[in-house]
């Protein structure tokens, strides 16, 4: 084999290895990496909605899209188990897909700012973070008395998969670093811990 066709092997092998590399590389980043935080909530027993800030971080190359959402107890049982009729047609901790505006008699700092929530579905671009105000309704529930509890749980259904987020309302979840007592950061969720692919590897 002369030198030059040695060279071009060589370069032939190192475009493939190159290529090879970037489609490695281009899938994994487009994998699923959600981060999610929630540390902080408003009730309305006027509105029958409570109203939950929602962080989302998306580290993946790909967008995510949020279809839906559902709070849960803490057993991941719905609030009420029979639907009923009401002008939202909505059940007990569902998150409605519309925006609501946030009474302004809860103290904000700013008086004169009208706080409404976001709405769903919602899509998180890729390497982008998204934080605001979701209402779930609550019509038989006093929404101050779940805004109460812990260890309840967020049912969220996004384009990538479906996983319960847990959240509590009552007390602030805390990690200690660096002897440090912080508020707990964000939980991160990936393929492997959705619904789907679980069940996925429990098929027969």
């Amino acid at each position: 084999m002369s030198l030059k066709d040695y060279l071009t092997l060589s370069m032939s092998g190192l475009s493939l290895f190159i290529s090879f590399w970037i489609f490695f590389k281009n899938y994994r980043n487009a994998k699923m990496n959600l981060g999610i935080n929630s540390d902080f909530c408003i009730d309305s027993n006027e509105q029958h909605f409570l109203f939950v800030r929602m962080s989302f971080i998306n580290h993946s190359s790909k967008p995510i899209t949020i279809k839906s959402m559902k709070l849960f107890d803490k057993n991941k049982s719905t609030f009420n188990g029979l639907p009923h009729p009401n002008k939202y047609r909505y059940d007990e901790g569902d998150c409605l897909p519309i925006s609501q505006e946030i009474l302004a008699d809860f103290k904000f700092k700013n008086h004169h700012h009208t706080y409404s929530t976001s709405t769903i579905p919602t899509t998180i671009a890729p390497y982008s973070e998204a934080s605001d105000f979701y209402s779930f309704y609550f019509g038989d529930f006093t929404p101050s008395s779940i805004s109460e509890q812990d260890n309840l749980f967020v049912y969220i259904e996004t384009t990538e998969g479906s996983f319960y987020y847990p959240i509590s309302f009552g007390n602030k979840c805390y990690e200690t670093r660096n002897d440090n007592s912080l508020i707990q950061s964000y939980q991160t969720y990936k393929k492997a811990d959705t619904i789907e692919y679980k069940a996925y590897l429990h098929e027969d």
